[in-house]
């Protein structure tokens, strides 16, 4: 299984929220495969009627990248979003989003845990000011909320979103990754996502793991 390999930073994290910040460099990248969330996993039954024939979760992959100093953990998200949804200015406008989830145990339901695997996480909005903690024990169950010590950063060029989210460093080592388009009227579970946890690979020297 590949794994995110998450270096120790060279410079303070604060610097690195910018999303161009040169110490990204140091970082290597991984490409997350993302797929549709499965319609069958839509806790809504108007939804999966009314979505069985229309595509959703279109975002293909993900590059992303990550660097911590022994207490915060920053990422680093890049997706292809070819029109831009940041203004909520209508009541049937959604927003473009994207979480990146935590959990403890390789066999953790990746589609938002279960009552004995939970699973939490970062969900970043560009309307919004901070991310939002996220936790959730299963479909249907995610609670969001503020959370002190979380930090984003995004920049939107030439139909891409790259985003920048700091916090804590988590005790979870495993990742998931998920992406809503606003454009295309994703929300909640309409969404592209990486089916398959993601191992963090802490580096805390130099070339040690």
């Amino acid at each position: 299984m590949a794994s995110l390999v998450v270096p120790l930073a060279s410079r303070p994290l604060g610097e690195l929220l910018y999303p161009w910040a040169p110490a990204w460099q140091e970082a290597p990248q991984v490409v997350v495969p993302l797929a549709p969330v499965p319609l069958e996993g839509q806790t809504s039954a108007y939804v999966r009627d009314v979505w069985a024939h229309r595509p959703y979760g279109q975002t293909p992959e993900v590059e992303l990248r990550a660097l911590h100093d022994g207490q915060r953990l920053a990422l680093q998200l890049s997706w292809l979003a070819p029109q831009r949804r940041d203004l909520l200015d209508d009541d049937d406008v959604f927003l473009d989003a994207a979480c990146v989830m935590f959990a403890m145990r390789e066999d953790t339901p990746i589609s938002m845990g279960s009552p004995q695997r939970p699973v939490r996480g970062w969900l970043w909005r560009p309307d919004w000011p901070q991310p939002r903690e996220v936790r959730a024990t299963g479909p249907g169950t995610s609670q969001r909320g503020p959370r002190d010590g979380l930090e984003a950063r995004a920049s939107w060029q030439e139909g891409r979103w790259t985003v920048v989210m700091a916090g804590p460093l988590p005790q979870e080592r495993l990742l998931a990754v998920a992406i809503w388009r606003g454009a295309d009227m994703e929300r909640a579970g309409l969404k592209a996502y990486s089916p398959c946890w993601l191992p963090l690979e802490l580096r805390r020297e130099e070339g040690q793991a």
